[in-house]
């Protein structure tokens, strides 16, 4: 049963830092999955293009698709900087194994792993920021109606429907 406790909870670091990052092979594009319940709903890097969801509808010139491509490059190139999530599961695993449980090493740890976490979100933003700055006023003005708050709170709403219990 020991054997199985600690399978569990290996399994348990490794999924729940897994999504962190993953590179999709065909484009060389980063996907950076956020969580549903985000208030920045549909904001994901997709493939093919790189380009986000965010932008979903909206027609871009191909001026700001060649500086929106770019702009992805960049932040993929950033991101491998911020993050290295074998390190933090391997750090986490071994604390699991330890002889005695250390709270405070855990504590150091998890905190270490948080502000990395923040980091990548910060970056997220950053760049999210920048992309709605290539926008010219119009395709800014239809982003925006995208994003009114009951349009938000519709889509959380039919997203944690759709969730498994």
């Amino acid at each position: 049963m020991g054997k199985i406790a600690t399978i569990t909870l290996a399994s348990m670091f490794v999924m729940q830092s897994a999504p962190g990052l993953a590179q999709d092979s065909e484009s060389d594009s980063c996907v950076a999955p956020v969580q549903s319940h985000s208030q920045y709903k549909g904001i994901t890097t997709s493939g093919g293009d790189g380009y986000t969801s965010m932008l979903t509808g909206i027609r871009l010139t191909e001026e700001q698709r060649m500086q929106l491509r770019d702009l992805m490059h960049n932040y993929r190139d950033q991101l491998r900087n911020v993050r290295n999530l074998a390190e933090d599961d391997i750090a986490l695993y071994e604390l699991v194994k330890a002889e005695k449980f250390d709270e405070t090493a855990v504590r150091n740890q998890l905190e270490k792993e948080m502000r990395k976490r923040l980091d990548y979100q910060v970056e997220m933003i950053r760049v999210h920021h920048q992309m709605y700055q290539l926008l010219n006023p119009e395709q800014k003005m239809q982003l925006d109606a995208n994003f009114e708050p009951e349009s938000i709170h519709t889509s959380s709403a039919s997203s944690a429907q759709n969730m498994p219990e």
